[in-house]
């Protein structure tokens, strides 16, 4: 199998271990392999390593791949993520679509630089997929790449400690408002996020999760495919100071009048006309550009 999950060609009398030693990249995907790794003793300098599709359920044997770089083991059945304590030089880790519940054993994976785990199934269970504390913190010097779709999350306060993600993808999973987002969002090199599926995108506030995410972050520039353009940017920035300006405003009404008239007496109404985007007459108006007044539900 290993003979043939490779470029390299086998020279005339060449031992096998030999052979085995100049091995780099093995392509085991699709074989219908498992339940382990066990034969990786045989190909211990190899750096990239494509297992997926197979039917894999443990990472025994993975050990002896002490130099492997990058790893795809999506669409196995993995439970456990035991075995990759010791690769220390992993960069790349594929492990979507698996049966895992809970992300860890990545103590000593300080250069892992993009992390794929979408979409795992454990048998039975319904519960959102758990990060391990320690291994977040483990990783979160170097971590870029964040793919964690469709795993029934709730919040991410375990993944607070990824301050230098570029992009994540945080898609169908069960987050009730971006404000659950907030650690995430404000990493100040996150430039990329898809958020599409969670529930606040439901009753048609598609508009108004997009505008709190730009609020949330200064650097991203793309939101579930979509540029943030500056001049979206600029309007959504002053339509939430407008907002501020507005809401302190009314307080300041409501505490004058309770001072002037007592307790039982009802706070003064502001005259102050609530101007539509694009209506030009008003005082102090931010006009939306039509390429953008779909971005903010008044």
């Amino acid at each position: 199998v290993i003979v043939d999950a490779t470029n390299v060609q086998r020279g005339r009398g060449e031992s096998l271990e030999s052979f085995n030693s100049k091995l780099t990249h093995l392509q085991l995907q699709g074989r219908r392999l498992g339940p382990d790794l066990r034969r990786l003793d045989l190909v211990q300098q190899v750096y990239v390593l494509y297992a997926y599709d197979n039917l894999i359920s443990s990472l025994a044997g993975i050990e002896h791949a002490k130099r492997l770089q990058m790893l795809y083991l999506q669409n196995n059945r993995l439970t456990s993520m035991a075995g990759l304590e010791g690769l220390t030089h992993l960069k790349k880790l594929h492990l979507g679509h698996n049966r895992l519940v809970r992300i860890e054993h990545l103590d000593h994976c300080a250069n892992l630089e993009e992390l794929y785990v979408p979409h795992q199934r454990p048998p039975a269970s319904e519960v959102p997929l758990e990060f391990c504390p320690t291994s977040m913190a483990a990783i979160a010097g170097r971590l870029r790449v964040l793919d964690a779709a469709g795993n029934r999350l709730e919040d991410c306060w375990n993944l607070s400690p990824l301050k230098r993600l570029v992009s994540f993808d945080l898609c169908d999973n069960a987050f009730q408002q971006v404000a659950d987002l907030r650690e995430l969002l404000m990493g100040p090199f996150l430039t990329k996020v898809s958020l599409t599926g969670n529930p606040f995108e439901s009753q048609n506030r598609k508009a108004t999760y997009r505008t709190a995410v730009v609020l949330g972050s200064q650097s991203i520039e793309e939101i579930d495919g979509r540029p943030v353009l500056a001049q979206e940017r600029d309007f959504v920035k002053r339509l939430d100071e407008q907002k501020r300006k507005l809401k302190a405003q009314r307080s300041r009404l409501a505490n004058r009048g309770y001072a002037e008239g007592g307790a039982g007496a009802a706070a003064p109404v502001s005259k102050d006309k609530v101007y539509e985007p694009g209506d030009r007459k008003g005082p102090g108006r931010i006009f939306a550009p039509p390429v953008i007044q779909d971005l903010v539900q008044w």
